[in-house]
């Protein structure tokens, strides 16, 4: 829940940015839980995964989807048919280009072995829509550690809904593990001119056993190096991140509950 001055924070951090509302059927989506937590782009979505898409970045603002145990450990196997998204305009879209040899991964949003239930559904999460540029250091070690810790969650509990987004600021506050911060211009590569996200996050939300609920949310800096320690230190509250992305998550949750768990820090994790 945003409280308080952020709004103000929030112009000053987004000032040329809007939250707008998505066409009213995806509201009822099963890939949404507890609200739509807004978006400054437009929405996109692939049947099995919604993208908040920004156009003026060409990358996704964040991604969302239920995870069913039953969805796991499939049959259909990687094909890396990374593609132009032709749901957007030519000057919507990056390329793939873009990429080449400029020392980023095209990382996804949604993650490629969530989607293992059919090739289809494989298939979708390679437009360039769910990709951003993604260091190797981050994109093959912490950041993959925290996909499979996500998917244990489905695994354990039956379900669980993901969200994962970038986040693009400058001067983000000093994590306490890295204690680095940024100043700068906006980094992008290619001749789309693809924006480098500064962070990404995962917010995961699941009911345990006893039907109460459970969010984890991590934010991880974007940088060139070996994030140390564990998926846990950079577990933080889901407010930092709306503080940040000027987003609303779980809006829906009657209030008491949606500030209680939007202000913990959970570091019970991996859930296995």
């Amino acid at each position: 829940m945003i409280k308080g001055a952020v709004p103000f924070l929030l112009l000053l951090l987004f000032p040329q940015l809007s939250l707008s509302q998505p066409d009213p059927s995806l509201l009822s989506s099963p890939n949404l839980i507890y609200g739509f937590p807004g978006t400054h782009g437009k929405m996109l979505d692939k049947k099995y995964y919604l993208i908040s898409y920004r156009a003026d970045a060409k990358v996704p603002e964040w991604t969302a989807y239920r995870l069913l145990k039953r969805d796991l450990d499939g049959p259909a196997k990687r094909k890396d048919d990374f593609r132009e998204d032709p749901e957007l305009a030519p000057g919507e879209r990056s390329k793939l280009k873009d990429y080449y040899k400029k020392g980023f991964a095209r990382g996804h949003s949604a993650p490629a072995e969530d989607f293992t239930r059919s090739v289809t559904a494989m298939s979708s999460t390679f437009f360039l829509s769910n990709m951003l540029p993604q260091h190797a250091s981050l994109n093959s070690i912490k950041w993959s550690q925290l996909e499979a810790h996500a998917r244990d969650v489905a695994r354990e509990l039956d379900s669980c809904w993901i969200y994962t987004g970038s986040v693009f600021n400058q001067s983000a506050a000093k994590h306490k593990t890295l204690g680095t911060t940024r100043t700068g211009k906006q980094k992008k590569i290619g001749k789309d001119s693809v924006w480098v996200p500064t962070h990404f996050y995962k917010i995961v939300l699941a009911h345990d056993n006893d039907g109460s609920l459970l969010i984890w949310a991590f934010l991880m800096e974007h940088r060139n190096v070996k994030l140390p320690g564990e998926v846990t230190d950079y577990a933080v509250a889901v407010d930092s991140i709306e503080r940040l992305t000027g987003l609303d998550f779980f809006k829906d949750l009657p209030d008491e509950i949606e500030n209680r768990l939007e202000s913990q820090v959970n570091q019970l994790w991996p859930i296995k």
